[in-house]
C-alpha cells in the first residue's frame, strides 16, 4: 500500500508538474500574443494619427423600421480636421446632420448599401458646405459600421475642369470654321475634326466618312485613293504632310480638285505643324471653288473682250494715268500710227500720240 500510494503521489505530482508547465507557456504565450496585439494597435494607431488621407469611422443610425435615416461619427483622425475644418473634439459622438449642420447626412444612400452589405465603394464627389471635391473610399470593418478614407482633390478637378473648357473653347472654335480641319498625331491617326470636315465627309458617303473620321488613319486614306486623276495630287498631299509630320518643311500647301457625288470642286490643303510636345499636324482643307469660278468666268470674260476689241475699225487704248503709258492698244492701231502694237505699248504717251 505504502508503495502504490509513493507510486501514485509520484504520478500526481508529475502530472501537477506538466499541467504548471503548461500553464505557464500558455501564460507566456498569452503575454506575447497580448503584447503583440498591443503593438499591432500601437501600429495602428500611429498609422491612422499620421495618414495624409482623411479617415472616420461611423456607425449607421436607422428607424424603427430599420431605414437608415442618419450615421455617427465614432473617430476621426489628424487629416481629417485638416481637410475638412471639423475639429475632433466637435464631431466625434456627433450625428452627421448635427456635425455638419445639414438637414440630409452626407451620402447617406452609398454609406448604408456599404454597410449592410459590407461591400466596399470608391467614388468622388463635391462636398457643397466645403466647396471641395474628395474621393472617398468606403469599407465596413463590422456590420453596421462603415469607414471612409478620403482626400482632397479639389485642385485636380479645378484642372480637369480648366482642361475641358479648354478643349471646349478649342472645339467651339474650329466648329465655328468653314475651313475643313483635323488634327493628325505623327502617325497620320486622326485625332479630332470640326463640324465642317464632319459634314464634308458625309456628304461624301458613309465610306468616305470612315475613311476620314476620328481614330481613321489619314496617311493610309491617302495612299488608299483611287487610281484616277487624284492620284498624283494624293501622293503630293502624303510626301507634303510626312515632310510637316518629320520637320522637313515648316509649312506645305496643294491646290488641289476634288470630286464629290455631285460636282467637283477645289480645294487648298495647308499642312502645319502641331505645337504640342508629342508632335503632329493641322490639316486645313479650304474650298476654293467659287474663287476658281470668278477666275473662270473672267478669263473667258476678258477672252470675249479681246476678241471684240481685236476686231473692231476704231482704235481701243487702255492707259495707266500713274505711268503714263499704255497697258493695252488694239491692232488697229498700226493703220492709224504705223507703229505696232508692241512699239506703242513701249513708248510713252506723248511720243505714242
Amino acid at each position: 500500500l505504502t508503495t502504490a500510494f509513493g507510486l501514485s503521489s509520484l504520478a500526481f505530482a508529475r502530472v501537477l508538474v506538466r499541467s504548471w508547465r503548461r500553464q505557464q507557456l500558455d501564460v507566456t504565450r498569452a503575454l506575447a500574443d497580448q503584447q503583440a496585439l498591443g503593438e499591432s494597435e500601437e501600429r495602428y494607431r500611429s498609422l491612422f494619427a499620421t495618414m495624409s488621407e482623411g479617415v472616420a469611422q461611423h456607425e449607421l443610425v436607422c428607424d424603427a423600421q430599420g431605414r437608415p435615416v442618419d450615421y455617427r461619427i465614432l473617430e476621426v483622425n489628424r487629416a481629417y480636421s485638416l481637410l475638412t475644418g471639423f475639429t475632433k473634439e466637435a464631431v466625434l459622438g456627433q450625428l452627421a446632420t448635427q456635425a455638419y449642420g445639414l438637414p440630409r447626412a452626407p451620402f447617406l444612400n452609398r454609406y448604408a448599401r456599404v454597410a449592410q452589405t459590407r461591400q466596399s465603394l470608391s467614388f468622388e464627389e463635391s462636398f457643397e458646405p466645403l466647396q471641395k471635391d474628395f474621393l472617398i473610399k468606403v469599407f465596413s470593418p463590422k456590420p453596421g459600421q462603415f469607414a471612409t478614407v478620403f482626400e482632397d482633390i479639389t485642385e485636380n478637378k479645378k484642372l480637369e475642369r480648366a482642361l475641358r473648357d479648354g478643349e471646349e473653347f478649342v472645339t467651339a472654335v474650329m466648329d465655328s470654321m468653314s475651313a475643313h480641319i483635323a488634327v493628325i498625331n505623327t502617325q497620320g491617326d486622326i485625332l479630332a475634326v470640326n463640324a465642317a470636315w464632319r459634314r464634308f465627309a458625309e456628304n461624301n458617303g458613309a465610306a468616305s466618312l470612315a475613311e476620314v473620321a476620328v481614330g481613321a488613319n489619314y496617311l493610309k486614306a491617302c495612299k488608299q485613293t483611287a487610281p484616277d486623276q487624284d492620284t498624283l495630287e494624293a501622293a503630293q498631299a502624303l510626301a507634303g504632310i510626312q515632310a510637316v509630320l518629320c520637320g522637313e518643311m515648316a509649312e506645305f500647301t496643294l491646290e488641289y480638285l476634288c470630286h464629290s457625288p455631285s460636282s467637283q470642286r477645289w480645294f487648298v490643303l495647308n499642312a502645319l505643324p502641331l505645337q504640342t510636345a508629342k508632335g503632329g499636324a493641322v490639316l486645313i482643307h479650304q474650298d476654293v471653288t467659287e474663287r476658281h469660278r470668278f477666275e473662270r468666268e473672267l478669263q473667258e470674260s476678258e477672252a470675249r473682250y479681246r476678241v471684240i476689241a481685236e476686231n473692231v475699225q476704231d482704235v481701243i487704248w487702255i492707259l495707266d494715268l500713274q505711268t503714263s503709258r499704255f497697258t493695252y492698244v488694239s491692232p488697229s492701231v498700226e493703220r492709224l500710227r504705223w507703229y505696232s502694237v508692241a512699239e506703242i505699248l513701249a513708248q510713252p504717251v506723248e511720243v505714242a500720240l
